[in-house]
C-alpha cells in the first residue's frame, strides 16, 4: 500500500512534494470506512515525526478526514444511488465487481440479499 511512502515522504520540505504527500493521503483517506481508519492512523504516526513538513502534512490531513463532511462521505460509502441503471445491473456490480449479464438474475441476488438483510429496496438501493 502507498500509506508507508507516504509516510517516509512526509518530511520533504519541498513545496509540491509536502503538497503531493498530503493530499494523496487526504484522497486515500476518503475512498471508503477503512482506508479513512488507516490514512487517519497513519496521519497521527507522521504527527509525532520531528518535522516541520510532517506536522503540516499530519495537521492537514486529520482535520480533512476527521471533519464532518468526509465522515459522511465515507459512512454512506455502502448506500448506492440508482443512477438510471436498473436494479439488476446495479446489484450485479455490487456482487460482482462490474456489470455482468451472465451472472445471476436479478431475482436470485434480490432474494439472497433479502434474506440475509443485506437489502432494502425504495426508490434507491440500501445495503445494509
Amino acid at each position: 500500500m502507498f500509506l508507508p511512502i507516504i509516510k517516509k515522504e512526509s518530511t520533504d520540505n519541498r513545496n509540491f512534494v509536502k503538497k503531493a504527500v498530503n493530499w494523496a493521503l487526504r484522497q486515500i483517506g476518503k475512498r471508503n470506512l477503512d482506508l479513512n481508519n488507516k490514512a487517519i492512523k497513519t496521519a497521527k504516526e507522521i504527527q509525532r515525526i520531528d518535522s516541520k513538513s510532517a506536522k503540516w502534512v499530519a495537521s492537514d490531513a486529520i482535520r480533512e478526514l476527521t471533519g464532518e463532511a468526509v465522515q459522511k462521505k465515507v459512512a454512506k460509502r455502502r448506500h448506492i444511488k440508482m443512477g438510471g441503471l436498473g436494479h439488476s445491473a446495479v446489484l450485479r456490480t455490487l456482487l460482482f465487481g462490474s456489470y455482468n449479464p451472465e451472472a445471476l438474475s436479478l431475482s436470485e441476488i434480490e432474494r439472497w440479499l433479502r434474506e440475509r438483510k443485506y437489502l432494502k429496496i425504495e426508490g434507491d438501493i440500501d445495503i445494509l
